[in-house]
């Protein structure tokens, strides 16, 4: 299945798109654009594209000869109660976008062609991914690590274009902030009270819950040392939506 436009936003070029959704389909096409001497780019995605996903295709390619996009809601994301139907989905509009931007086949596996049955091999993260988010979404980055693995095994890509995280401005700005005072106070003031301040200070921002924000050791996650680099972690809640951002804490004199 291919589409194109004649013409896109503002009069921007557009070129014709492909559409595969099998492995083998996939698997043929990446391979005669390798048998050409051509580099391949991969964005992975669940769909109802962004901005932001556009910049990465764009990026993509800039760093590939040929840009593939996959769009894939992933149901081992999603736990028991959260809603994996009412996650947005619009094939059509992500299309349309994937033209303009440049994009050259868009891959869309179902659930079955990526967990056929009889599936069983999982990756599960262990070390520094344990805790803080597992401690809320156990499931999660098992099932990001899994399909990650399954999408580029399948697509093998020169370059991968991963998708950027979501953020908030009051979310950045408090994790800056708590990066910049714990520098700045040389460990005479108590990890835990900084936290809480950040804690406070997101919730009168308007987020409605926080899962978290951490001061961590920057290579372990485990407590950090003044002396040694940090990263500061948050998790926090703006109505239906989860926004996760972390910055980096330079090591102290």
């Amino acid at each position: 299945m291919s589409m194109s436009q004649d013409d896109g936003e503002a009069g921007v070029a557009t070129k014709p798109i492909n559409i595969v959704e099998s492995v083998p389909e996939l698997r043929a096409q990446v391979a005669a654009w390798r048998a050409g001497g051509e580099r391949v780019s991969l964005v992975p995605t669940m769909g109802a594209l962004h901005r932001g996903h556009l910049d990465l295709v764009r990026g993509g390619n800039e760093r590939a000869d040929r840009t593939v996009v996959s769009i894939f809601v992933n149901p081992k994301q999603f736990a028991p109660h959260e809603d994996f139907g009412r996650y947005p989905r619009d094939l059509d509009g992500d299309m349309e976008k994937l033209c303009q931007a440049g994009a050259d086949l868009v891959w869309t596996p179902n659930s079955q062609d990526m967990y056929p049955d009889g599936f069983a091999t999982r990756i599960v993260p262990e070390g520094a991914a344990e805790g803080l988010e597992t401690d809320f979404r156990p499931h999660f980055f098992g099932g990001v690590t899994t399909v990650c693995c399954k999408l580029f095994s399948s697509a093998t890509p020169d370059v991968a274009m991963a998708e950027e995280r979501q953020n908030a401005p009051a979310l950045f700005k408090t994790v800056s902030d708590l990066a910049v005072k714990a520098l700045a106070s040389g460990g005479s003031v108590s990890v835990s009270a900084l936290e809480e301040t950040a804690r406070v200070s997101l919730l009168d921002a308007g987020f409605d819950k926080v899962d978290y924000v951490a001061l961590r050791d920057a290579v372990s996650l485990k407590d950090w040392r003044h002396d040694q680099p940090g990263r500061v972690l948050a998790a926090a809640w703006m109505g239906k939506t989860r926004l996760i951002d972390n910055v980096a804490v330079a090591a102290g004199q």
